[in-house]
């Protein structure tokens, strides 16, 4: 029997998703697990944006929201930069809620205890030479988001990105750094729903979305669930050296003159996730080149043996997916690369 199957963007998160599985965890265990290998290769990837799309039989299709949001919660409005001024790092920094995020997805689809799913990103962690990040990352596991509260790391994070540093994290900011799941989107077309993340209420219309390199991990799991996972990496983390990781870099400085950006305003990415499903299989599919063509997966929706519609995703290059049917899982476009 099939006990699934996993790809990932990352060799190391591949492994580790596969690994998971090969144990009877569930796709989203799979997903977090490849998560946590993404995350102890890069200083950047504990705290990265991330978002992830789960569905399968008996349980209704969710995303977890890990985006991160606008710091400055509780702090009188900085005078700002002049214009011309060099941007400081910590003027960049943002508010993560991807640990929430994942312990949200863990806490509703998960099987396996988080600490072991930790284990690949930590061994990840210690072959980079990152000795500090493999402890922090099983301390993450064991915690959860108040990680975030833990009085080492709330001080190393504010004195990185704080209004000391010219940032305009605080104290509030990470008390309140929560994730939310929400329904999925479904479009019905063909006789299969083609599902998506859709846009999330409180981020309608008013969204910053920035754009950078994207990770990513799909699963599926011997009982038919499925999960896929994006993470955005963009090279612009803001350091905190003495943790070896980096907070997300992608928040609005303030700057004199031009009204701010909201404190705890959602800042969003791309997010290519999709799952298709039709009465005799499930697929997840994701794409790191930012986008997924509604044509492609009514070409998934429509095609009796699915080959044209993972023919056209896969000219376009960057996409994963997997399949599971009456053969079980099975990888079926990308591996790990």
């Amino acid at each position: 029997m099939s006990r699934g199957a996993a790809a990932a963007t990352v060799p190391a998160a591949a492994l580790a998703s596969r690994a998971v599985l090969a144990e009877w965890g569930s796709a989203a265990d799979a997903v977090v697990a490849g998560w946590f290998a993404i995350a102890g290769g890069e200083p950047e990837g504990l705290f990265a944006p991330v978002v992830a799309l789960v569905a399968g039989p008996g349980a209704g299709a969710r995303v977890f929201d890990g985006c991160p949001r606008q710091p400055g919660l509780g702090l009188d409005r900085p005078r700002g930069l002049q214009h011309g001024e060099a941007v400081p790092a910590a003027a960049r920094a943002a508010v993560p809620r991807s640990l929430s995020a994942i312990a949200l997805l863990h806490r509703q689809r998960g099987r396996l205890p988080l600490s072991s799913l930790a284990l690949a990103g930590a061994e990840v962690a210690r072959d980079v030479g990152a000795p500090i990040r493999a402890q922090l990352l099983a301390r993450a596991a064991a915690e959860g988001p108040s990680f975030l509260q833990r009085d080492a790391i709330r001080d190393a994070l504010l004195a990185a990105a704080g209004p000391l540093a010219r940032g305009a994290l605080t104290v509030r900011d990470l008390e309140e750094a929560r994730a939310e799941d929400r329904p999925a989107h479904a479009d019905v077309v063909e006789d299969a729903s083609m599902i998506t993340v859709g846009t999330a209420p409180e981020a309608e219309g008013r969204t910053p979305v920035r754009r950078g390199s994207l990770v990513a991990v799909v699963a599926c799991d011997a009982q038919g669930g499925v999960a896929c996972l994006v993470a955005q990496h963009d090279g612009h983390g803001v350091p905190v050296s003495e943790l070896e990781l980096a907070l997300p870099g992608c928040g609005e400085p303030v700057r004199r003159g031009i009204p701010r950006t909201k404190p705890g305003e959602v800042i969003g990415f791309p997010i290519p996730l999709a799952v298709v499903e039709r009465a005799d299989l499930r697929i997840a599919i994701a794409s790191i080149l930012g986008e997924l063509h509604l044509d492609d997966l009514v070409a998934l929706a429509g095609d009796p043996t699915i080959d044209t519609g993972l023919a056209k995703l896969s000219a376009r290059g960057g996409t994963i997916s997997v399949v599971h049917d009456a053969r079980g899982g099975r990888v079926a476009l990308g591996s790990a690369r």
